[in-house]
C-alpha cells in the first residue's frame, strides 16, 4: 500500500514535469534588443551595396530584374525587422524611426551607384561582390541560425534550405547568357 502510494506521488510529479515542460516549450523567445539593432544595420548594408550596384546598371532589362528582386526582398527584409522590433521591447515610434533609416539605405546607394557610374569595371565588380557578400553573411549568420535554433520542423527547414540553394542554382543555370567563341 505505502508503495503504491509513492508511485502514485512519483507518477504525479512527473506529469507536472511533463506539463511544465510543455508549458516552456511554446514560449516566445524575446531577442535582445542588440541583436535587431545589429540585424538591422547589417541589412541596412546588405541594401546599401544592392543600391548602389542598381545605380550601376546600364542595361534596363537587368536593372527592371534586379528592381523587382530589390522590392520583394527589402519588402522581405522589413517585415523581418518590423517582427523582431517587436518582439524586444523597442516602442511603436523607436521602431518606425528605425524602419525608416533602413527603408533609406537602397535610395541612398541608388545616389552613389549613379554617381559613380562611368567608373572603372573594377569597381562596379566591387560593388556587386559586397552586396552579394552581406546577403550571405546575414542569410548564414542571422536567419538560418536563429530558424535552426528550435528542433521544431528541423528536417524540414533542412530541406526548404537546401531546395532553395538548388532552386537558386538552377535559375542561374538557366538563365546563363550564351556567349560565341571563335
Amino acid at each position: 500500500l505505502l508503495d503504491k502510494k509513492k508511485l502514485k506521488e512519483s507518477e504525479e510529479a512527473k506529469g507536472k514535469a511533463k506539463a511544465t515542460e510543455h508549458e516552456h516549450s511554446h514560449e516566445v523567445k524575446n531577442l535582445s534588443k542588440t541583436t535587431v539593432f545589429i540585424l538591422m544595420l547589417a541589412f541596412g548594408i546588405h541594401e546599401l551595396f544592392e543600391g548602389i550596384a542598381f545605380g550601376l546598371m546600364t542595361e534596363t532589362a537587368i536593372a527592371v530584374q534586379l528592381a523587382v528582386g530589390i522590392v520583394i526582398h527589402k519588402t522581405c527584409a522589413a517585415v523581418s525587422l518590423g517582427a523582431g522590433f517587436a518582439k524586444t521591447g523597442f516602442s511603436v515610434l523607436q521602431i518606425a524611426i528605425f524602419i525608416s533609416l533602413f527603408s533609406l539605405s537602397t535610395p541612398i546607394g541608388i545616389i552613389i551607384g549613379l554617381s559613380i557610374t562611368g567608373e572603372p569595371t573594377i569597381l562596379t565588380s566591387i560593388f556587386f561582390q559586397l552586396s552579394a557578400g552581406t546577403f550571405i553573411y546575414v542569410a548564414c549568420t542571422e536567419i538560418i541560425t536563429h530558424e535552426f535554433e528550435s528542433p521544431k520542423w528541423s528536417g524540414l527547414k533542412l530541406l526548404l534550405t537546401i531546395l532553395g540553394g538548388v532552386v537558386i542554382g538552377a535559375l542561374w543555370f538557366l538563365s546563363g547568357e550564351e556567349h560565341e567563341h571563335e
